[in-house]
């Protein structure tokens, strides 16, 4: 199954590539082809995202399965945003 990552950081300072390798880690082990890797750094979960808004429109033209480290990579302290996304796009969370 095709699967893309999304990692997020709240700071330009922090370096998402330890979120990344988590998640193509576990993309390897359950089969998953990584079709591209989505980056927003320096952004609060409730920001208007760049990369995340790349991601939603991916998703629209292939589906594929949304890997991110945690969920609050995401959606940050929204359980309604974060519910209504994973209904629309299944959603797998390494770190839950």
């Amino acid at each position: 199954m095709k699967a893309y990552i999304y990692a997020r950081t709240s700071t330009e300072l922090q370096d998402p590539a330890s979120q990344v390798e988590l998640c193509q880690k576990y993309a390897e082990e359950n089969g998953y082809e990584v079709k591209d890797v989505f980056i927003d750094r320096g952004y609060s979960a409730t920001d208007d995202r760049p990369r995340f808004s790349k991601l939603n429109e991916a998703l629209e033209k292939e589906k594929a399965v949304v890997i991110v480290a945690h969920i609050d990579r995401l959606f940050e302290r929204d359980k309604d945003k974060f519910q209504e996304f994973n209904f629309k796009y299944e959603v797998k969370s390494v770190k839950g």
